[in-house]
């Protein structure tokens, strides 16, 4: 059923929308929609984690900056290896490094 009265054409806006999916992994998604008229602003929404190198069943979370910086400090005097072990013993599970990659950046 037609909308009556139709609006006049200086008043309907034409949005365009752009879809991409990242080839290494489907379920990182990109969507981007702009103003036909104002192609310079645009929205641009992604989903997923595209940058992710293997597929894990756990979210991605960042060590915490305070237990980087006492890593960084304890990585002057000591071997990787020791240092992790001593973060595992001493700094709280929920601040603790992820794994030993994260000592060694």
């Amino acid at each position: 059923m037609p909308f009556n009265p139709q609006p006049t054409a200086d008043t309907v806006t034409t949005l365009t929308r752009y879809y991409g999916t990242l080839n290494a992994d489907a379920t990182f998604k990109k969507r981007v929609t702009w103003d036909a008229a104002s192609p310079n602003i645009a929205v641009v929404e992604y989903q997923g984690h595209g940058n992710a190198k293997t597929k894990t069943s756990t979210a991605y979370v960042r060590t915490p900056a305070a237990t980087m910086s006492k890593v960084g400090n304890m990585v002057k005097d000591k071997q990787l290896k020791k240092v992790y072990n001593e973060c595992l013993v001493d700094v709280h599970p929920l601040n603790a490094p992820r794994n030993a990659r994260s000592v060694r950046q």
